[in-house]
């Protein structure tokens, strides 16, 4: 069914540093990866919160490092390969514990629900339990409470930043010539910030509406429709995998 990619082109935007595994699976399948990064991931405005945690936790003092995202894994993975002792590893899906394993750590809690009310669920009795949350300055802090109403004592610290990314394609160039058969979206910051840089170069989110738009995970696609889209892929699972999948499907049709 992959051979129904053969020859499309397809919108990669994600960060340019992890946009190499999602580019190459593309290709493999026939497809033309299109680079557009609408996420650039910088460092926090405050640093000294999480090299504080880091060195704690180089020092054995947490006993969960929970993970929700692969752009977590990504930006703390100089420090996570210097690890050298157990540490029980949570993460939210398949992709981020992808990474988490590419960066040498053993996940042992996985939940069910691709969410962090699925991962607060899954996790086993923390009380007590001193737990790293490393995240986006961005996110909320319902895993943060959630966690900390079992009991666990938690330490939320911002990771990253994210601003709008640049470079790449002239997409609307691209979307006027009609030359585009797919966005793959694999986060609502990267689809918020797609729009964002779309605009801003001169460019309109109507110009998206006959575009397929590929969604890694319910959260993405939650944040596509509820904008008003509706020509959108969705896998089952929210691995690149079964987003490649996903999109042949939709084109053998």
């Amino acid at each position: 069914m992959t051979g129904a990619l053969k020859g499309k082109r397809v919108v990669v935007t994600r960060a340019a540093q992890q946009a190499d595994e999602l580019c190459t699976l593309l290709e493999k399948n026939g497809a033309v990866a299109l680079r557009y990064p609408c996420i650039e991931l910088r460092p926090p405005d405050e640093l000294t919160p999480l090299h504080q945690a880091l060195d704690n936790l180089l020092h054995g003092g947490y006993d969960w490092l929970i993970l929700t995202s692969a752009n977590t894994v990504h930006v703390l993975a100089d420090t996570l390969r210097r690890l050298n002792h157990p540490i029980d590893v949570a993460a939210v899906g398949p992709t981020t514990a992808l990474a988490a394993m590419q960066a040498g750590l053993t996940v042992t809690t996985l939940p069910a629900t691709h969410s962090a009310e699925g991962l607060a669920a899954a996790m086993p009795p923390l009380h007590g339990a001193q737990i790293l949350l490393p995240q986006s300055a961005l996110a909320d802090k319902s895993l943060a409470v959630a966690l900390a109403d079992r009991g666990a004592h938690v330490t939320a610290v911002a990771a990253y930043t994210m601003g709008v990314g640049s470079g790449g394609i002239d997409l609307v160039a691209e979307l006027r010539a009609g030359t585009v058969d797919a966005i793959t979206l694999t986060s609502p910051s990267g689809f918020h910030n797609l729009i964002t840089r779309l605009t801003n170069e001169g460019g309109d989110s109507a110009q998206l509406a006959h575009i397929a738009l590929a969604c890694l995970g319910p959260t993405t696609a939650q944040a596509v429709s509820e904008t008003g889209f509706t020509n959108l892929i969705s896998p089952p699972t929210p691995s690149l995998h079964a987003l490649i999948q996903a999109l042949a499907a939709h084109f053998a049709q």
